[in-house]
């Protein structure tokens, strides 16, 4: 709970500790319009590029996003189904509802 509080939060005081010159921030939440706000009215030489997830830029006008991740897109960042140690062993294993 509260993850957009902090990535609001997280936005802001990164960006006024000179952490970042550019920003991509995937999202369609609208609660993190003031944050942004807040960072292009104060550091106008910081880049925002917001990315709305597939099937979500419509939740996320209010955010001004300036590209849409497609299914093929997100598919081709995709880390592998699973991962195994030099032992063998399993590593990870992607949720099969994951894609």
């Amino acid at each position: 709970k509260e993850t957009d509080v902090h990535i609001a939060a997280r936005i802001v005081v990164d960006a006024c500790e000179n952490r970042f010159d550019r920003a991509v921030l995937i999202t369609a939440d609208s609660d993190l319009a003031p944050a942004l706000n807040i960072v292009k009215a104060r550091f106008p030489k910081k880049h925002l590029f917001v990315v709305a997830p597939p099937g979500r830029h419509n939740h996320a006008r209010s955010l001004n996003t300036n590209y849409t991740l497609t299914p093929g897109r997100l598919a081709k960042c995709l880390l592998p189904a699973s991962a195994t140690d030099t032992a063998g062993r399993t590593l990870f294993q992607r949720p099969a509802t994951y894609v």
